[in-house]
Formats: C-alpha cells, structure tokens, sequence
C-alpha cells in the first residue's frame, strides 16, 4: 500500500478552489452566523477585501437574489448606529454624484416610494429651530448660488408648462400655488389707497428708519405686526370694498418699518404665518 506524500498532505494549493458549487445548509449558516457574532474585522482586512472585490460585478442571479429584500428593525438601527458621525469623503461623493448622473426613478418606483411614506410622520414635526439655528443656517447659506444648474432651472421650468407644453396649464385652479381665489384679492388689497397710506403713516410715525438696525433711508417695507394674512382669513374679507372697512387691517399700531435685509431675517426665523407682537419684541431685542 502507497502512503501518502505527508508533505503535500493537508495542504492548502493556490487555485484550488474549496467549496466552488457548494450550498451550505441552513444549519451551517446559522452555526457559521453564530460563531461569528460579536467579531469586528480589521481595517486592514477590510481594505484587503475591498481589493479583491474590485471592478467585480454581481451576476443576474445574484442581483435577482438581493432584489426586494427586506431588513429587519434590529438590523436597521444597527446599521444606523453604525453609521453615525461617520462622514463621507469628497472623494466618495464626487463618485456616487457621478453614478447617479442622469438617472432617474421609473413611475412604479415612484409610487412605491410614495406608498412607503405614506402615513409617516416627519421627524421635524413638532420641532422649532432655535433663533441661534436659524441664524447659523441663515449665515452658512449667504452668498452661496443656486443649487441646481441652468440646465436642471431649464428642465423644471419645461416640467412646469405640463404634458403639452402649454404653461397655461398650470395657471388658475391648476397651479399649485393656488389657494381658492385669494391671490387675487391679496394683490388688490396691497395695491389699493389704503393699503399706500397705512405704509406712508408708518413710514412718517418711524421716521423712514428701519427699527431693527437704525439706519435711516435705503430700501424700506412696512413689516404688519399680525400677518396680513390672518387678519383677512379671521375676518372673513371676500372682496376689496370689506378690506377696506377693516379697521384692524389698516391700524398704524399693527405695523413696523424694516429694511428690506431684516425683513428677510425676520421672516427667516419666525416664518410668514402666525406672526405677533412677541416675536417683533424678541427679534429687535438680539
């Protein structure tokens, strides 16, 4: 009887390729899953993989495999936590802009995206941003261009005008600023007689000088203390000639002159809905 070479035997040979082909039982997985748990893998390790994985590409029967497949609540905050504080490199963006360059969703994609959300309440619901927030974001957003391209303006601008082309499409009922004919009436209102006095009153009252930062002269707005728009709404104005019989709308004391940069900050912070006399006593007082 021949024995076996002993120093070939056992031995791992370069290109043998071990289990090519094989499926492990469910048993196997879960055992290999097991012994595994709670292991971390080295970033030398982890680089060394990254290696060898590059420029492979996944086999259809593979993507089909990991198609619609779902991960479980624990995994996901895991994942998540994972993730935290980690930030991606310039490098890394610049790529993944690149590969998503030109895609887009398909409708079905769409409507399953929309489906998912359906329901979820926003995680900023609820939330008010503090005054020192909003002056952050304010400050880290000056001076910086559009974000999209004249190419992308373009393209919304088309995707605007609708199916055919035709931009009156999207006028009247059909635009989505619209709100149950009340644009126009807003607009008469801030053109009419009274609306000119109630602004030349307050700018004589407070000497052409914005009450904000003091400065006198330069472009000036009459900021209304209660918003213009909910004094119309409780007062249930429907036309010009009501305007103009509300006392409240046309009160010196429910205006307050600003130029026209703080009157931007102003609405930045505290928004255009639901303003009041608090936050006017908050914002000159910073």
């Amino acid at each position: 009887m021949k024995l076996k070479n002993k120093k070939n035997s056992g031995s791992f040979k370069k290109g043998h390729k071990v289990n090519l082909g094989k499926k492990l039982s469910e048993e196997h997985k879960r055992k290999i899953s097991e012994s595994n748990k709670g292991k971390t893998i080295s970033d030398e390790i982890r680089k060394k993989i990254s290696l060898a994985n590059k420029g492979k590409k996944r086999s259809e029967e593979q993507k089909n495999k990991l198609k619609g497949r779902k991960f479980s609540e624990e995994t996901l905050r895991k994942m998540s936590l994972a993730r935290k504080g980690k930030k991606l490199s310039e490098k890394t963006k610049k790529k993944l802009s690149i590969i998503n360059i030109g895609k887009r969703h398909s409708k079905e994609t769409l409507i399953k995206l929309r489906e998912t959300h359906l329901g979820q309440i926003p995680w900023c619901l609820g939330k008010n941003l503090s005054q020192e927030h909003r002056k952050k974001i304010s400050i880290a957003n000056t001076g910086k261009k559009h974000p999209h391209s004249e190419e992308t303006k373009k393209k919304i601008s088309e995707a605007q005008k609708g199916e055919k082309g035709n931009n009156w499409e999207k006028r009247g009922k059909n635009s989505n600023s619209y709100r149950n004919g009340l644009t126009p009436l807003y607009l008469q209102i801030r053109h009419c007689f009274k609306s000119q006095q109630f602004s030349y009153d307050c700018y004589i009252r407070d000497n052409y000088a914005c009450q904000k930062c003091k400065e006198r002269g330069g472009i000036l707005c009459v900021h209304h203390i209660k918003s213009f728009s909910d004094i119309i709404e409780e007062n249930n104005i429907k036309s010009l000639e009501e305007a103009e019989m509300c006392n409240e709308l046309w009160d010196v004391r429910n205006g307050i002159v600003f130029c026209k940069e703080d009157h931007k900050v102003f609405h930045e912070i505290f928004g255009f809905r639901n303003n009041n006399k608090e936050q006017i006593e908050e914002f000159l007082k910073n």
